[in-house]
């Protein structure tokens, strides 16, 4: 079955905000390269495994990067591809809020069965995803640092579907 939904809403990628993000981790990895200790056996397996988990976990947003593309509203939800939470269906969310997180904005979502959403995320990028909100008390949100507009572009968008609870965002 083709999916023809009707986009009603995209909400642009930040390109600005995604070039600072790669010279941040270019510069970490030229700091990682510099300092790493001389006297390992393989010095460097160790950044290059780095180097492609960086690449794995960047992966959406380097496609956010290409397609012009952060978010997407639909009749059905909200879909970001620019990291955190893919598709969350309209009722599955109870409310919304800016936050931070490691230094890049996000919104937190409120959501009534955070575990299927979790689910929808797959391979490594979900596990790592699932743990840290089970270990670390994160919420499930969305990566608003590289969307146009920012957190407040994204709490546009779904208080447009959603009442969000005054105090929230």
């Amino acid at each position: 079955m083709v999916d023809t939904e009707q986009v009603i809403r995209v909400l642009p990628v930040s390109r600005q905000a995604i070039l600072l993000a790669l010279l941040k981790v270019c510069v970490l990895f030229a700091a990682l390269t510099w300092l790493q200790p001389r006297r390992t056996t393989h010095p460097g397996y160790s950044l290059a495994f780095a180097g492609v988990m960086l690449l794995y976990f960047m992966w959406p947003v380097f496609r956010a990067f290409a397609t012009g593309i952060a978010v997407t509203i639909t009749q059905r939800g909200i879909t970001s591809y620019v990291g955190g939470v893919e598709f969350v269906a309209w009722e599955e969310i109870q409310g919304a809020r800016a936050s931070s997180f490691w230094g890049t904005s996000r919104v937190e979502l409120d959501l009534r069965n955070q575990d299927a959403v979790l689910a929808r995320v797959k391979g490594i990028r979900g596990w790592s995803l699932r743990v840290s909100v089970k270990r670390y008390g994160i919420k499930p949100g969305i990566a608003a640092s590289f969307v146009e507009g920012g957190p407040e572009a994204v709490l546009g968008a779904i208080g447009e579907r959603v009442a969000i609870p005054s105090g929230a965002g």
